[in-house]
Order: C-alpha cells, then sequence, then structure tokens
C-alpha cells in the first residue's frame, strides 16, 4: 500500500502541558510530543504533510476550539484523517473517558474537558469523506476508547463504541487468539451521503485508535523524559525507523513494536482497535530504510532526543521500493528521497587537506567533489538531495540552499568581503568578477538583485524542472545578528542545526527575515493553480481561491510618500494630513504618572508576544483592486480604507486613543482601516464614512501564515524548555532561564519573531532604491504581496487588540497604562512582577478579557521592572516626551527594582 497523500490528508495534535486545577500536574512532555509529531508528520522523509495541512493545539485552546479544528480538517481530509491527543485523561463512575483541557476539574470529569465521545462523534460526521481515520490517545484510562474487556479482546460492541459504527443483532466478536486489530467489518460510510453499509471497496476504508494505556491503567512520563512513553516510543520510531521493516512501516507494525517494548519494561500495555484492516494499510516512510548499505541517520534537528537506539531491530536496512506521491515530474523520486538530506547544508572547505564538506540538516556529512561554483550548483541540484516539499500543493518546492563559510568562500573563488555597488541595502559582486563570469559560461546567472549576501542563481528549465539554487554567504553578513544572534560565526554542524531547525518550522530560509517572511505568505496560499482546461483537456494556470491573485493599485491613501500616483496631487514637499493618507501604525504612547501612581514603588512593563502574528489570525482583509465608494455605509465585514470624523469621540486621558498611533485624540477628519472603525463600533461610537475604498472580495488571506509561525515559535519555545500552558511563577522562571540553556537555538526564536514583523512591513515596504538618486523613480513592486493595505490593516488590529485589554483592565481594577511602545505596556504597581499587577478572578484564573501571562501569539510576558523613582528621573532627564517603555527593558532593567526580574 502507498504512503497516503499528504495533499488529500490532515492532523490535528492536541498536547496540553498546563492545568488549573492543583491535582493536576504540569506535562510540558505533552506540548513537547505534540510538537515533535507534528515536525515528524510534516517531514517528507516520513509522510511529508503540508505546513497548512497539519494543526497543533495547546494549553489554551477550548473544547469547542479542538472540536472545531478537527471539525475543518476533516471536511478537507479525502485519504486520511489523524488526530493525536496527549494530557490528562480522566473518567467518571460510568467508566466513560474524558480528555483533560486546561480548566479541567480533576474531581468532576465532566468540567472542563472534552468527551472522548464528543471528538470521536466529529471525527465520523465530520470526516465522512476521509478514507482512513485515525485517533491516537495518549492518556490516562485512554483504553476506555474503546472499552476492551479485561481479557484485552474486543467484542462486537466494543468495536462498534471504538468506531461508532452500528451495533448490529447477533454480532459475536473475534474468534479466540484473533490478533488484535485484526477484526474486518465493513466501514459505514463507504458512499453517497455516508448513511449504511455498503458492499463496494470495504477493504478501502477503515477507522483505527491507538491508546497509550488499558481502561483501568495509567499513562506515564518516565522521569526526565521529554516526551510521554508511549508517544515518546513512537517518535523514536519514525525518527529513527525500523531496520527489518522494507521501505514503508505500517500503523500496525508500529503499534506491535511500541507494545513488545512497553511490556518489556513493565509498562501499561497500549491498546489497538482497528477496523478493515486499516492499521495494516496506512503506512509511512521507513528513514531506516531510506540509504540501502548505510545506517540510519535521525532527520531534523530534534532527532537525537530519541531515547532507543538507532533502529529498533538490529540487521541491514532493506532496498527501498518506489511509493507513491504526488511529485512536480512523472517520473520523479519521491520528495522523501530527492530531499533526503534536507532543505540545506552548509559549506566549508578544509585548509588542511583542502577538502570540501557539505553538513546537511538531515544529519549526514557528505563529501562534495565540486572545486568551483558551477559544479558546486551542478552538484547541488543532481547528487545532493537536497531541498524542500511544497508548503502548499499548488506552489513550489524550495531550492536547495548552501550556506557558504568563509572558507568555502574562498575556497570557490569569493572575496572574503563583497566588493561592488550597494543595491537593496548590501553590497554586489561587480558584474565582471571572474566567479560570475565562470557562472555566465555554464548557463548560471544571478536574479536582478545580483550577486550579493543572499545570491539565487538560475539556468534555464531543464526536462521541465526548475534549475535554481540559493547561496547564502556567512562572511557577508547573510545572517543579521540582530535576528540570528551569533550563529554565523558558530562551527557548520551548529550552524546546519539552527539554520535546519527554522526552515523544518518555517521555510528554507532565502534572504532576510522579512523577505523569507513575506516569501512564506506566497509558499503557503501561491497565487494560481493548474486547472483542466475543458475545451482542450489539457492543465492551464488559473487564480488560486483565497490568495492574491496579482499586483493590484493600492488606494491613494494607502500610498507611500514619492508613489507615481500621488504626482500633482500636493505641492512640493507637502506632508500629507490624515485625511490624505492612512496611517495606522502601533502605539507609542506616554503620559506623567498620577499622584497615587508616584506612590508605588515600580514601573512594570509587560510584552504582547508576536502581536502582529495574533492580529493576523483569521483577519478578514482585501483580495483584489480598491473600489472608491462616496458616502457608503460602514460594513464591518468589508476590507478596505474609510475617511471618517472621530473627533468627536471623548475617552478617559489615562487611556491611549485607540483611532491614532501617537495616542491623542484625532481632530478631524482620518483615514482609518476596517479593524479600526470597527472597534469604534464595538465602543459604541457612530461611524459615518465621507468615502471609502473597498474591497469586494476578501478573505482570511494570512491564517496559514499565522499558523505557521505561531506553531514554529511554539516549538522552539518547548524546545527551550517554556511549553504553552506554563502560567504564573513557573512560567516566569522558565522565562528567566530559557535562551541560557540553548543559545543558538535562542537566536532560531529570534528569527522566527523577526520574520513575523518584517513579513507584515514588507507587505508595505517599496523598492530600496526607490528615491535613490536620478533614473530611479519609485514604482510599485510588481508582486501579489505588495500590499500596503494589508500590512496597516494588521497593525490596526493589533493596536487595538491591545487597547481592548487596556481598556478591560482599567474597567476591572482602575489600573491604566503610563506608556506604550508597540507590543510593550507599562503600569505603576506595588510589586515588581507581573503576577502583582495582572487581576485574577476569586477563583484563581486570569481575568478574561485582560493581559495574561503566556508564549502563545497574543499573550504576554515580563518585558521589564523599574523603580517609580527611576521613571521620574528619566522624565527630569529627558523631557515630558519620553517614552520609558523604550528604556525599561534590557539586561539592567531590574537593577534598581531591588525585586525580582523578568
Amino acid at each position: 500500500m502507498p504512503v497516503p497523500d499528504p495533499f488529500a490528508s490532515r492532523a490535528v495534535l492536541i498536547g496540553v502541558d498546563g492545568y488549573a486545577h492543583p491535582d493536576l500536574a504540569p506535562l510540558p512532555a505533552a506540548a513537547a510530543g505534540a510538537y515533535r509529531l507534528a515536525e515528524l508528520l510534516r517531514d517528507p522523509s516520513v509522510w511529508g504533510l503540508p505546513a497548512a495541512h497539519v494543526t497543533v493545539l495547546g494549553a489554551d485552546a477550548s473544547a469547542a476550539r479542538v472540536l472545531g479544528a478537527v471539525r475543518d480538517a476533516a471536511l478537507e481530509a479525502t485519504d486520511t484523517l489523524f488526530v493525536y491527543f496527549a494530557g490528562h485523561g480522566l473518567r467518571d463512575r460510568e467508566e466513560k473517558l474524558y480528555l483533560a483541557l486546561a480548566e479541567a476539574d480533576a474531581d468532576h470529569p465532566q468540567i472542563g474537558t472534552l468527551p472522548y465521545r464528543a471528538l470521536r462523534d466529529v471525527v465520523r460526521q465530520a470526516g465522512y469523506r476521509a478514507r482512513h481515520r485515525v485517533t491516537v490517545l495518549d492518556c490516562c484510562y485512554s483504553g476506555l476508547a474503546g472499552a476492551m474487556s479485561a481479557n484485552g479482546v474486543p467484542t462486537r460492541t466494543d468495536l462498534a463504541h471504538a468506531l461508532d459504527e452500528p451495533v448490529h443483532s447477533g454480532g459475536s466478536g473475534p474468534a479466540p487468539g484473533l490478533p488484535m486489530g485484526a477484526y474486518t467489518s465493513r466501514h459505514p460510510n463507504t458512499v453517497g451521503d455516508g448513511h449504511g453499509d455498503t458492499a463496494g471497496d470495504e477493504d478501502d476504508y477503515g477507522d483505527c485508535v491507538l491508546t497509550s494505556a488499558p481502561p483501568t491503567r495509567r499513562s506515564f512520563v518516565p522521569r526526565g523524559a521529554r516526551f510521554p512513553e508511549f508517544t515518546g516510543l513512537l517518535i523514536t520510531l519514525l525518527e529513527h525507523g525500523v531496520a527489518d521493516a522494507g521501505a514503508e512501516l505500517s500503523l500496525e507494525d508500529a503499534w506491535r513494536r511500541i507494545l513488545r517494548r512497553m511490556r518489556e519494561r513493565g509498562s501499561p500495555e497500549p491498546q489497538q482497535f482497528a477496523q478493515n484492516s486499516v492499521a495494516a494499510r496506512i503506512r509511512l516512510r521507513n528513514r531506516a530504510a531510506a540509504a540501502p548499505g548505510r545506517a540510519a541517520v535521525p532527520a531534523g534537528p530534534a532527532a537525537t532526543a530519541g531515547t532507543m537506539s538507532a533502529a529498533f531491530t538490529p540487521g541491514a536496512p532493506t532496498t527501498p521500493t518506489a511509493a507513491a506521491t504526488s511529485t512536480r515530474h512523472p517520473g520523479d523520486a519521491p520528495p522523501g528521497r530527492r530531499f533526503g538530506n534536507g532543505p540545506l547544508a552548509v559549506i566549508d572547505a578544509d585548509a588542511e587537506d583542502g577538502r570540501v564538506r557539505a553538513h546537511c540538516a538531515a544529519g549526514a556529512v557528505l563529501d562534495c567533489p565540486a572545486r568551483t561554483l558551477d559544479s558546486l550548483l551542478e552538484w547541488a541540484l543532481t547528487r545532493a538531495r537536497l531541498g524542500a516539499p511544497r508548503l502548499n500543493r499548488n506552489g513550489q518546492e524550495a531550492d536547495p540552499l548552501l550556506v557558504l563559510t568563509p572558507g568555502a568562500a574562498v575556497r570557490f573563488g569569493l572575496p572574503v568581503r563583497p566588493e561592488g555597488e550597494w543595491s537593496s541595502g548590501f553590497l554586489r559582486l561587480p558584474d565582471d568578477h571572474e566567479v560570475l563570469k565562470q557562472l555566465r559560461q555554464a548557463d548560471w546567472q544571478p536574479t536582478g538583485h545580483g550577486f550579493g549576501p543572499w545570491a539565487r542563481l538560475y539556468r534555464p528549465v531543464r526536462d521541465g524542472r526548475r534549475q535554481c539554487v540559493q547561496l547564502c554567504l556567512l562572511p557577508w553578513g547573510a545572517l543579521d545578528p540582530h535576528h540570528w544572534g551569533l550563529t554565523a560565526q558558530l562551527p557548520p554542524p551548529e550552524v546546519v542545526r539552527l539554520l535546519g531547525a527554522y526552515a523544518e518550522r518555517i521555510i528554507t530560509p532565502h534572504g532576510s527575515a522579512a523577505a523569507t517572511g513575506l516569501s512564506l505568505m506566497t509558499a503557503l496560499r501561491p497565487p494560481t493553480r493548474a486547472v483542466r482546461d475543458e475545451r482542450t483537456g489539457g492543465w492551464v494556470s488559473a487564480p488560486n481561491p483565497g490568495a492574491l491573485p496579482g499586483p493590484v493599485d493600492c488606494a491613494p491613501c494607502e500610498a507611500p510618500e514619492g508613489h507615481p500616483m500621488l504626482a500633482g496631487l500636493h505641492p512640493p514637499s507637502h506632508r500629507r494630513t490624515p485625511d490624505q493618507v492612512l496611517r495606522e501604525d502601533a502605539h507609542r504612547w506616554s503620559r506623567p504618572l498620577t499622584g497615587a501612581e508616584r506612590l508605588k514603588a515600580y514601573v512594570v512593563a509587560i510584552r504582547v508576544t508576536l502581536p502582529l502574528t495574533a492580529a493576523a489570525s483569521r483577519l478578514r482583509v482585501g483580495l483584489d483592486a480598491p473600489v472608491h465608494v462616496a458616502r457608503p455605509a460602514f460594513d464591518k465585514s468589508l476590507p478596505g480604507s474609510w475617511l471618517v470624523d472621530l473627533s468627536s469621540v471623548a475617552l478617559d486621558e489615562r487611556l491611549p486613543s485607540p483611532f491614532t498611533p501617537d495616542g491623542r485624540p484625532p481632530t478631524g477628519a482620518a483615514w482609518y482601516t476596517t479593524p479600526t472603525l470597527a472597534y469604534a463600533v464595538e465602543l459604541g461610537f457612530p461611524v459615518r464614512p465621507v468615502e471609502a475604498y473597498v474591497r469586494a472580495s476578501g478573505g482570511a488571506y494570512l491564517e496559514p501564515w499565522h499558523k505557521r509561525i505561531r506553531d514554529g515559535y511554539l516549538a522552539t519555545m518547548a524546545e527551550l524548555g517554556v511549553s504553552a500552558g506554563l502560567g504564573g511563577r513557573e512560567l516566569l522562571d522558565a522565562l528567566a532561564v530559557h535562551r541560557q540553556g540553548d543559545p543558538g537555538l535562542a537566536g532560531v526564536l529570534d528569527a522566527i519573531a523577526a520574520t513575523a514583523e518584517g513579513g507584515v512591513a514588507k507587505l508595505g515596504e517599496g523598492p530600496p532604491e526607490a528615491g535613490r538618486g536620478p533614473g530611479r523613480p519609485w514604482s510599485a513592486p510588481q508582486r501579489p504581496t505588495w500590499r500596503p493595505d494589508i500590512r496597516a490593516a494588521v497593525t490596526a488590529a493589533a493596536r487595538v487588540n491591545a487597547h481592548r485589554k487596556m481598556l478591560r483592565l482599567a474597567q476591572e481594577t482602575g489600573l491604566f497604562p503610563v506608556a506604550v511602545s508597540a507590543d510593550r505596556v507599562v503600569y505603576a504597581s506595588d510589586g515588581p512582577s507581573p503576577l502583582d499587577l495582572l487581576p485574577h478572578t476569586a477563583e484563581g484564573k486570569p481575568l478574561p478579557g485582560t493581559f495574561r501571562l503566556g508564549i502563545s501569539p497574543g499573550l504576554a510576558t515580563h518585558a521589564g521592572t523599574r523603580t517609580v523613582a527611576w521613571a521620574e528621573r528619566m522624565r527630569e532627564e529627558h523631557g515630558p516626551d519620553v517614552n520609558i517603555a523604550d528604556h525599561i527593558g534590557g539586561d539592567t532593567s531590574t537593577a534598581d527594582a531591588g525585586g525580582e526580574g523578568g
């Protein structure tokens, strides 16, 4: 059987690591396991699910959000639906299973939990089109999902409850001694609307439930382990493969090997319930068989986390066979083999022996025979097995990335530092350089940006395939230290580990963090797709629904300074006023402390985590060109820019105005985006637009981008020891030391954050050369993602989100911010910790609607603490316009606080 079609499959993984109830211990291993499993399912050497097809949820997910995510995935899956849960499991007196979420009550399983039956029903009803439906439960009493009898053999009724089949009268269980999972029956949803049994294709459909423990036993996290026991064994098996299992590994085989290991340990035995032998039919790629004659090499930056040997059983791997998968070119090897060494390699040259070595992201170290740069590019395309699969079925596979160390740069004839003219903020190699001459002779040439720190080199298409390789030159400053820390100075194995982690969780880098963030949007939602031409029967390119179809003009109010459409509209050197230009930026506002606030001891800053990423979630943005409308009625579902007079709105002066970046009340008509005006309506203010530029076609274009950034950030945080479910003192303690254990990985975290912030900023950024002298007039970039209106909408939504929490906090507690700067908000406080500041309910839970501590996008962390005396000195020394939010953080943020830091 082939590996399930990744483009027709979906996965939802839930890992709950933090609980409010004192009797439910934190489970950071649960979240870590969910994230690692998600990475492996996305890895082409295991399954190759597109990133947009994998959803990971943590402790901040409610039962409704979990069921909604499973529903959405199930409705899209036509091949395989995979659902995984890790966390505490609870049972009631009727032996019903409840999956414990963060607000679960250990004494009352019905409260704050997800009943397993509800999850099962959604999987069945929404996933009726899926050929296979797999549920994996790693929690205490998870065997209740199958209602297994004491002797471990399921009855026919037990299977009906586990798989939600109709219970037929007179049915019987499997014969004594029949292997677990071998019982077969017809799938109730094979054709039509999914009602009733069918006689056709019954063996092609089925359900499977895997559980970590029997109905009466608990599951465990071994002391010091990164993952729960059952999940950890599954992860190790997928990471290292099974040496005697062939090119693919069935779910049945994986379960049996895990069962044998747990029996040997004396652990609770995992259970399996399978219909139509589906556990034997679902197969994933076996990494141990990826390279005949070679020992299996763990793939991915976290592959060394396993606790078992490189393969589950000894012996030489078998020769892999071809596996069916969706690829760009018929006859190609599957992505898992074509890209067997990962998305990138760090190329280093030994000064003594002259050998060139390629340190690959998948773990291998290869001897590279190339002696010239063009032969290195040829090697990367033909022999190195570098690259990455598409993030969307309509997109492109990632080009191989070669990262050149200083030694490699010299070895291939490149200067240690670039010499040439400035272009796009970087020095470029001059066109007459000897290396470029050699490349041109071999049909290679750089893109229009030239040969700089990030050089994309291409040659004519061959056999219908792109011929393109990306270079990253470390000695030329390709990795900005503000975003990557000291990564460029680390040894090659460390560089490839960190860049590989970023590539696996976000995308293969191919420029600055901002440029990569912008490209990630296109990779997840390509502008076009292939459709069948009804007239000719051939394949043609057509717009991809939900994507940006192509370059469009902005509205005049959205145009940046120097844009050609502004020519002649205003006198020379005219500065446009709010009624002429849309200005939606983050808050930068401060005010003097009141008398009562001066009597407090501290000023405490909190920082909103990835505010732009949080704002992009489910945000409806325009997909087409703007249409001018006079005197329109405001419609909050319509993306656009609106001219409205909000100067009559009165708000408390101790809060910044939500309508202006500087926090001052508007003084007349001004242009606003839809999110800003929707908030005005929410506050009860009248909104009467004078005119507007609206976009009739809209959608949540950035939703997959938001999910990719969020999941990558949380996975990296979890690897640094900070899980999404931590709260209160545990969270602050973990954040205080999380960068010390692995500074390199902390640099990856910064790069992910810069990717999010820079990607949104670049939506509205003009060409770097604009206005740099004669012959270089300003011109809008000819790309679908040059959309200043989307940048403005995301920024406005982030500002509104923060203001909503500031207002709620003021209404409930009387606490008002004294300074705001982008993602930082400062309050006067009696204590030095955010725990002394942020309010809680009588039950000890965070007050709804206010700032809440956490690392998920939109939640808050501690940004620094100073004394009130320090704040007053800052105003005396730097004047009343100083914004203390810009200065409160850093290594000395608590130096004069006399208390604990963040």
